[in-house]
């Protein structure tokens, strides 16, 4: 049931939300909430939809700045199991990630892509060729794919359904 309710939840935000809406929404072929805040002001000039904006545009900002600082902390972290290293270590391995990041970044984006595209490709295949191996292990986890068992879960126990519902979204 848990695993059905992350595959729709999936399904339905990747499809709903970002392929239905979201994509349509832009301003000449640009997109972000910089694009719906000036196409919200061209039907409406209000002084509410210019904070609205603003708080928009913090709210991308420091998603900007605190998600690259995320994904390679939790990476460093997760490779601690592999290597075991000390805390520091890790923060310092971070640290320098992010900078060669950023710094790499000031020559073009198609060169930090060309640079972590075979990466990524590797990555992928390993994730993938992980998850084929685990099928095979238990091919019962493809019932998942039924939306019943997500609705069964979520019936069963209205309480413990939404409360897993919520760590749900967190694999979103």
């Amino acid at each position: 049931g848990i695993l059905s309710l992350i595959l729709w939840s999936l399904l339905i935000i990747v499809s709903a939300k970002y392929v239905l809406i979201l994509l349509r929404a832009d301003n000449h072929g640009e997109g972000g909430i910089l694009a719906l805040m000036a196409l919200v002001q061209r039907s409406a000039s209000r002084r509410g939809v210019l904070v609205l904006g603003a708080i928009g545009a913090a709210l991308f900002y420091g998603d900007a700045l605190i998600t690259p600082a995320i994904s390679v902390l939790s990476a460093v972290e997760g490779a601690k199991l592999a290597m075991p290293v000390s805390h520091n270590a890790a923060v310092i391995a971070t640290i320098a990630i992010l900078i060669a990041f950023f710094s790499a970044q000031g020559y073009g984006t198609h060169r930090v892509a060309a640079a972590f595209g075979p990466i990524m490709i590797v990555w992928f295949v390993v994730i993938g060729g992980a998850g084929i191996w685990q099928i095979t292990r238990n091919p019962a986890v493809l019932a998942a794919v039924n939306p019943i068992y997500a609705v069964d879960f979520m019936t069963a126990n209205i309480v413990i359904g939404l409360t897993t519902l919520g760590a749900v979204f967190l694999a979103v």
